[in-house]
């Protein structure tokens, strides 16, 4: 499946003409990525990333469902998108905490441990090492 952002309504102006679809994509191959009739594209070659593979999409004479409008809501695309980009800025928000606090824990265990074995001055700011002697 693959979510579009297409324009339903060619009367509405701006956003409001737009619909968000799920349309069927059936699976390609190396030999002919995109099978289904009215879709094109080739692959986008990427420097040094070989996690999966980029592709630029092109749509002639693809067709989809008439009820093929998320949430059946037609008209209601443009929200839809910023919706999921809200919830994906949250994820990330989310991901970037997760990683800062455990590089805290981390900080606090490198402490603990330089402390436990007489390496606390490592870990100490300057003035308190001053106050400390």
């Amino acid at each position: 499946m693959m979510t579009l952002l297409v324009r339903t309504n060619p009367d509405a102006p701006g956003y409001k003409g737009l619909s968000m679809l799920l349309a069927e994509k059936p699976r390609g191959d190396d030999a002919n990525p995109f099978p289904a009739e009215g879709m094109s594209g080739g692959e986008i070659e990427v420097l040094g990333y070989r996690g999966m593979k980029e592709f630029d999409i092109s749509f002639d004479g693809f067709r989809s469902p008439s009820d093929a409008a998320a949430g059946r809501r037609r008209g209601q695309g443009f929200k839809q998108l910023m919706t999921t980009f809200e919830a994906a800025r949250i994820q990330t928000a989310a991901r970037a905490i997760g990683v800062a606090q455990s590089a805290m824990d981390l900080a606090r265990l490198c402490a603990w441990s330089a402390h436990q074995f007489g390496k606390a001055d490592l870990w100490l700011p300057a003035r308190r090492q001053q106050d400390r002697r």
